[in-house]
Formats: structure tokens, sequence, C-alpha cells
């Protein structure tokens, strides 16, 4: 096979419309509900002394209104995400949610002290979506489109790509995570270093990010069970971090890392409190959602 058609076939791989609009369901209702207590508007009442705002801000010069002038933008935000889950002017209502998390997302990290990186993937996802024809199925456009006699035609070509670029973001994203742990404190220094160890007996004394860890003294029993566990536990991290890219040719890989990964953010969230919520969702583009649809009517025609 010519390196042009394995480029074409890791791309633009036939694949079931079905599969995309699942994940465009799953990542949009989960941003939705993630995000609709956030109360992103407040922070357009923060002190402008804590304000440093992004390079994005600086070079739009974008102004930040008080916190009643955010409201109705964020009302608008927030909509736009439902609308994306039901498939509801699809394409426009990405392309809402997506400049909406410019916005929103980039003011709230213009807070330094009070931001966390974890929403990052939230600008990234949407930007795929609003490029993508994710509406074809399972949607009101859909719906729509066949009840004023026009239905729409399926292109097997189109559906698998967007979730193809989800994956190659997330695997460039953890392993630049990886890298940046090497370039900042070398290897395998990061490892050896405390900073796991103090993430995890800290969360024993309190929240250390922006939520409390549902389970805070499970990281200090685990660092008090066993010496090694914050440095095995630093290396795992770093090593699924490193490998995650490989997910992306091998299907063993896959299996092992992606499962992995979603453990690991769980487990820092249950033990340390950071919660990458959006990370954890944006797996849904791994999901081969018809395939599972397919084995679960399988086994149910069963008797």
């Amino acid at each position: 096979m010519t390196l042009a058609a394995r480029w074409n076939r890791f791309w633009f791989a036939p694949a079931p419309a079905d599969d995309l609009a699942i994940t465009r369901i799953v990542f949009a209702a989960g941003a939705f509900l993630y995000y609709l207590p956030a109360g992103l508007h407040r922070y357009g009442d923060v002190p402008r002394g804590f304000f440093q705002p992004s390079a994005l801000f600086q070079y739009l010069g974008l102004g930040v209104p008080n916190g009643a002038g955010l409201v109705p933008i964020e009302a608008i935000w927030l909509l736009a995400w439902l609308s994306l889950a039901l498939g509801f002017f699809t394409r426009s209502a990405a392309v809402v949610a997506c400049l909406g998390g410019l916005y929103l997302l980039g003011l709230k990290n213009s807070f330094p002290r009070m931001s966390f990186h974890s929403d990052i993937p939230t600008v990234f996802m949407a930007a795929i979506l609003a490029g993508a024809r994710a509406g074809d199925v399972l949607s009101v456009d859909a719906w729509l489109a066949r009840r004023r006699g026009r239905p729409i035609a399926l292109v097997p070509d189109e559906y698998g790509w967007p979730r193809q670029l989800a994956r190659v973001y997330l695997a460039g994203m953890f392993f630049a995570a990886g890298v940046a742990k090497i370039r900042h404190s070398g290897f395998p220094e990061w490892i050896l270093s405390d900073v796991t160890w103090i993430g995890l007996v800290a969360a024993n004394y309190g929240p250390i990010v922006h939520t409390p860890a549902p389970f805070p003294r499970l990281g200090a029993a685990l660092v008090r069970s066993s010496e090694a566990f914050a440095t095995g536990l630093a290396a795992a991290t770093q090593l699924i971090e490193l490998f995650y890219p490989l997910a992306l040719v091998s299907r063993v890989a896959r299996r092992i890392l992606v499962p992995a990964m979603i453990a690991l953010l769980v487990g820092i969230w249950m033990t340390m409190g950071a919660l990458f919520f959006v990370a954890v969702l944006a797996h849904a583009f791994w999901v081969p959602w018809s395939a599972i649809m397919r084995r679960t009517a399988a086994r149910s025609s069963f008797p």
C-alpha cells in the first residue's frame, strides 16, 4: 500500500454515521450538564487586579463586561450545547459552542489562580463537530429533513475523520503533557520527585484545586500502605501519556492505553480532586458505538 493510500485510510476510512452522531450527543450533552452549574458569568465580577488577559484577549482586544453582561452570553452558549446534543441547527450550534467557549473559557483562564486547564478540549472538540456532518442522523435536523421529503444522503467517508481528528488531538495533548514533565524536570526526575506524593497526601487536608476529592483520605492511605505507591503512580502517569499516541496505530495499544488513561484521570479526581471531566468525556470519540449496539442487540436476541 502506498503512503498516500495509508494516509487516506488513516483519516478517511468509511465509518457509520451513527458513531459520529452518538459521539455528538454524548459529548454535547455532557458539556451542557457540566457547565450548566459552573456560573462562568461570575468571572465578570472578579476584581480586575486578578485579570491577566490571555494572548487571545490581548491580540483581539476583547473586553470583559460585568457579571450581568456575561449572563446572556453564557445562556446562549449553554443553549448551543443543548441544541448540538439534540442536533437542531447542528452546525450553527457547534460554531456558537466553539466561539462561546473560546471567549468564556478564555476569560476563565485569564484568571490564572482561579482557572484550570481541564477546559481546553472543550473548544477543540466543538470546532471539530462544527466542521463535521454530525447531524446527518439521530438529530432533529435529520427528522425535519425527512418530514420535508428531503432526506439527507449519507456519505460514509465523511463520518470517520472527525472522530479520528479528535483522537489525534487527544494523543497530542497527553503526549505533550508527558514531554513537558521531561522538559521541566527531566527523566526520570519527575517520576522520582515528591509531586505525586504531595498531591495524594495534601487532598487529605482539603481541596487542592477547585473541588474536594470524593475520597480525600484514599490517597494518603495508599501512600501509607506502600512507600513505592506514589512513585509507581507517577511512572504510570508519565508512561501512559508518552505512549498514548500508539493508540492511533495499534489496536492492542488502544485497548490498553485508552481505558488506562480514563482510569488515571478518574483516579486523580477521586484522590486529589483535580477534575479532568472534559478530557474524560472526549474519550467518547474513541468508542465504537455502533459495534456496541450491534453486540447488545445480538445478545438480547438470544432466548
